[in-house]
């Protein structure tokens, strides 16, 4: 009766499991904002799965259409602001592009708790998907219970060495939502086996209640014992955790905050992440990053203990003021420590500083529930005296003006035109700040893909001309770089909202990325050329300021629509019409939204795609013969001669199904070969399966064991029915059926 079994038990036992496995990911990422999405990348792959069974899908497309859904489930969930009323866009798969092709950077550099957006939960979501859709395919397809445990096994293994807190409840969670699959798969077998001489009315299980019963003291005892086990809570034998996180120095890989800054931009509920009572507002800066490798602008630094006194990357600057800034973090999530740039001292015991940023990084966990006090020394240069700034590079800094192999030219053909005829250092950096703070020039939108690379560079500056701060940081530095002009992209967090007593309100809407460029004799000095934001450094350097509005910085950082990108009053250069027909000669048009080069990207993913659907359907292709023809030759050659005119009987069965004659389990063989078969299409195969019913009874009742003649003849007889139903079908039905992996789900039984 393995046509008839009922799956729905155990497919919402193996849900659970998957779920289960999923849930352990509240180890890795903080809050909770993920824990729908990833249930539901859980649960829906099975709950298409048993649809499709229902429908009775050829097994092939219900594998694409899970391939597919989790593809844009994974799309829409990650970046839903890119979606059309919550179908993807062009805009969507750009984003979902970039979060791949950070996904290597991000397993990297990764540290928990991760927030939960960007790459990390795009990689999440995929791999939950894939788990659940293989063991799903491992318990119906190919009848492997207990294979069908090893792909949420694997996760739950790897989720347990990646994140960080207790690890009885996720275990526990595990553990019983295994043992439930078990206890309800074995349960359906039993349930199948059941024959006419069972009883017909079922009765309370035995086998349930007591396994039950079972899983829950073995749980509770692994819960209660094992702790008290020797060796249970001694040091680890190998303390993969401590790879290159020591105490002195060594090299610093963490993930940078550029990373999920647009999940905090778009994140509309308005947690507030952490408050600074300061006498004055500045930018509250978090890392400086300092190595772009045509990607993703990054970090590899030496991290060293902080203690009380900061190793800085330049001496104060001639024109400084000292600012104190007392911090109170909240759910912030990371491990890097905002200040005003540049801390010079912090009294946070545990700290780490990079001295080449002066960026601060906790020496343990998450920075989440910290107190503490920094003094910096924030740069106030004036005009005057950035103007006066020689045009020198030291060669400590020459890496800060690497580019990759390969950057763009017309990009630099851009910067060079954007900054001609500015003299100094301070003129081009002024230039090209006001060449994306012009307006009509620039908007500022949150809809577009996150991501800097060679590709996105291009798209943003002769396609689109709309992002974010992370494309205008980015592009601006990238520039700046390619005229001589050391830079890096600084991430942190705008001033926020100021109280009655001084106190700084900052939420996730005030994520923010900004350039710094280097001056002689000054040092680092912050730029903006995101439209619509104004940095706060005293004496205002750069212009943004003398048009700051009166609302706090924090509402402009919040919307998702596009701005009109404006221009402060006297704030420098002002382009003439010229550039934008440089805009033509470089390579596009400005102002119109070509999507040309995402095309190759497109092509490349639809390759992709089609290449491992194909690898899928050949590997399910060998899977099915590799199988049937193991099962063809161990029935060929049963050890004993009884068991191979059984056998024969089980290999015609198998025919008969592939040609759409389905066994009727309550007849004898014969019964079966003489009426049912006959009258349900076998055709000329009804004489050979009438002899091989004959054979098969004779060889499971009579006391004699089958001679070798016997044995030949019943697989004789199994070719003549083999050849007969040839006749009878199609080769193109019969391959669809003998390929279809349910036919692998259950061994015809004799009788």
């Amino acid at each position: 009766m393995a046509a008839n079994r009922s799956t729905t038990a155990p497919r919402i036992a193996l849900a659970a499991l998957s779920a289960a496995a999923a849930i352990g990911l509240v180890r890795v990422f903080a809050h909770a904002g993920w824990l729908v999405p990833v249930v539901l990348a859980a649960v829906l792959p099975h709950a298409l799965f048993a649809y499709a069974d229902r429908r009775r899908w050829p097994p092939l497309a219900a594998l694409f259409g899970a391939m597919a859904l989790g593809t844009v489930f994974a799309m829409v969930v990650v970046d839903p602001s890119t979606t059309f009323h919550g179908l993807p866009t062009l805009a969507t798969l750009h984003a979902f592009s970039d979060h791949i092709g950070l996904a290597s950077h991000t397993l990297r550099t990764a540290v928990v708790p991760v927030p939960p957006g960007g790459s990390a939960l795009t990689l999440s979501l995929i791999a939950i998907w894939m788990v659940a859709t293989v063991a799903d395919w491992l318990a119906w397809r190919l009848e492997a219970t207990l294979g069908a445990l090893g792909p949420s096994l694997v996760l739950f293994v790897a989720v347990a060495a990646l994140g960080e807190g207790p690890q009885w409840p996720t275990t526990l969670l595990y553990g019983a939502a295994a043992a439930s699959f078990l206890l309800a798969q074995h349960y359906a077998e039993l349930l199948e086996r059941r024959t006419w001489f069972h009883l017909s009315r079922r009765r309370r299980s035995r086998l349930l209640t007591g396994g039950v019963g079972a899983v829950a003291v073995v749980v509770l005892l692994a819960l209660v014992v094992g702790p008290l086990l020797p060796g249970a809570r001694s040091r680890a034998w190998f303390n993969y955790r401590g790879l290159g996180n020591s105490a002195g120095g060594g090299t610093w890989h963490t993930v940078t905050p550029l990373v999920d800054i647009r999940t905090r931009l778009v994140d509309r509920s308005g947690t507030e992440l952490f408050t600074v009572k300061s006498r004055v507002p500045a930018y509250w800066r978090m890392v400086a990053l300092d190595r772009f490798d045509g990607t993703v602008w990054g970090l590899e630094s030496e991290g060293q203990r902080a203690g009380r006194q900061l190793a800085v990357d330049q001496p104060t600057s001639p024109a400084s003021i000292h600012l104190t800034q007392q911090f109170q973090i909240g759910p912030l999530a990371t491990r890097w420590l905002p200040a005003a740039y540049q801390a010079v001292s912090i009294s946070l015991g545990n700290a780490l500083v990079i001295p080449e940023s002066s960026s601060l990084v906790t020496g343990g966990h998450a920075s989440d529930g910290s107190k503490y006090t920094v003094e910096s020394d924030v740069p106030t240069p004036s005009s005057a005296e950035l103007r006066r700034a020689p045009s020198f590079v030291p060669p400590s800094l020459q890496t800060d003006l690497d580019l990759p192999n390969g950057f763009p030219q017309r990009v630099r053909t851009l910067a060079a035109h954007v900054t001609q005829g500015a003299t100094g250092s301070y003129e081009r950096a002024l230039a090209l700040q006001n060449f994306f703070r012009a307006p009509n020039n620039f908007h500022y939108d949150l809809r577009v893909a996150p991501g800097h690379s060679d590709r996105a560079l291009e798209h943003f500056l002769f396609d689109t001309r709309r992002g974010y701060c992370e494309q205008f940081a980015g592009a601006y530095a990238a520039m700046a770089r390619s005229i001589g002009l050391p830079a890096r992209v600084a991430v942190g967090f705008t001033q926020g909202e100021k109280d009655s007593k001084g106190v700084y309100h900052v939420t996730d809407r005030a994520a923010h990325a900004w350039p710094e460029v280097w001056f002689a004799g000054i040092g680092w000095m912050p730029f903006e050329p995101t439209p619509g934001r104004f940095e706060p450094t005293q004496g205002d350097p750069t212009g943004t300021g003398k048009s700051a509005p009166a609302p706090t910085p924090a509402t402009t950082a919040t919307s998702t629509a596009p701005t009109t990108g404006t221009t402060a009053p006297g704030s420098g250069l002002k382009l003439p019409k010229q550039p934008r027909d440089q805009f033509v000669n470089a390579g596009k048009a400005p102002g119109v939204a070509r999507h040309h080069d995402v095309w190759p990207r497109v092509l490349l993913a639809v390759a992709a795609a089609i290449a491992l659907a194909v690898l899928a359907a050949l590997t399910t292709v060998l899977s099915v013969l590799g199988v049937k023809w193991s099962r063809r030759r161990r029935r060929r050659h049963a050890a004993d001669e009884r068991d191979r005119v059984i056998g024969a009987w089980a290999e015609a069965l198998d025919r008969l199904r592939e040609a759409g004659v389905a066994p009727h389990p309550s007849a004898t063989p014969v019964e079966f070969a003489l009426r049912h078969a006959a009258a349900h299409g076998a055709g000329l195969a009804g004489p050979p399966l009438m002899e091989l019913a004959r054979l098969q009874t004779a060889a499971l009742f009579a006391p004699d064991t089958p001679s070798t003649e016997t044995v030949d003849d019943a697989w004789k007889q199994v070719h003549l029915i083999e050849r007969a139903l040839r006749r009878a079908t199609t080769a193109s039905r019969r391959w669809r059926r003998r390929l279809d992996p349910r036919s692998l789900r259950i061994e015809p039984r004799p009788g």
